[in-house]
């Protein structure tokens, strides 16, 4: 497994334009690809159709409940695509 990261303090750089390429690269040529919104104005997830608003849990769940965490609290934060 290969973890990139694309992080920049500064916005308006192209975090989101870069992830979102290079996992829609990634997945063309056949790998499986897992991307994570942790942006706090939630971007990518209004990239990709997700209302943020609406999810039953979200990172900031899976941060903050660290000690009582449950699988189904980090399932409920997967969102799939039309490109899965």
């Amino acid at each position: 497994m290969i973890v990139w990261t694309v992080a920049n303090h500064k916005g308006g750089v192209g975090k989101t334009t870069t992830t979102v390429t290079m996992g829609g690269l990634l997945a063309q040529a056949g790998n499986k690809v897992i991307l994570v919104d942790t942006d706090p104005q939630a971007s990518m997830s209004y990239y990709f159709g997700v209302d943020s608003e609406q999810l039953a849990s979200s990172l900031f769940d899976v941060f903050t409940q660290a000690n009582t965490l449950t699988i189904e609290i980090v399932l409920d934060c997967l969102c799939p695509t039309k490109l899965h």
